[in-house]
């Protein structure tokens, strides 16, 4: 579910999101990444896809603020609609979800969970789970993926 997001950020040059994501909360909860390629690529000699495009990347926790990033970031005749939330939604699942926001999964469910993806490794981390210790103890770094 998550394969075309790892292509398209490495793209732009974004090789963790756990590096992405103090820019974002630095910056009212989003990153606007200029494309690193924008000349025709003499090495493999083709014009690269997002050529002159900036990608807007949004924390889904400040998704009250969408509207006024993509606006101020596009323009002013974008108009974003927020969803309802899963509660919402489903009010049947309020306290199960709670529940799950909640958990602390052990080394063993995030491993499990997982299932040695970097990418999904790294959604982990930016939620504080643990997902491998280094030698002295402390949480493993972030994932440095290569570039394409």
């Amino acid at each position: 579910p998550f394969r075309p997001l790892p292509k398209l950020l490495r793209e732009f040059g974004i090789l963790s999101l756990v590096d992405a994501f103090p820019k974002m909360n630095s910056n009212g909860g989003y990153v606007k990444e200029p494309y690193p390629y924008n000349e025709y690529d003499q090495d493999t000699q083709r014009t690269r896809p997002f050529r002159y495009c900036d990608l807007i990347f949004l924390k889904l926790e400040d998704a009250t603020n969408w509207n006024a990033i993509l606006q101020k970031e596009i323009g002013q005749d974008v108009v974003y609609f927020s969803n309802l939330s899963r509660e919402d939604r489903c009010p049947v699942i309020t306290e199960h979800y709670k529940l799950l926001k909640e958990h602390t999964f052990t080394l063993e469910e995030t491993k499990a969970l997982t299932m040695g993806n970097p990418w999904m490794e790294d959604y982990f981390r930016l939620y504080g789970h643990n997902v491998g210790d280094t030698s002295n103890g402390e949480l493993s770094p972030p994932t440095q993926l290569k570039k394409d």
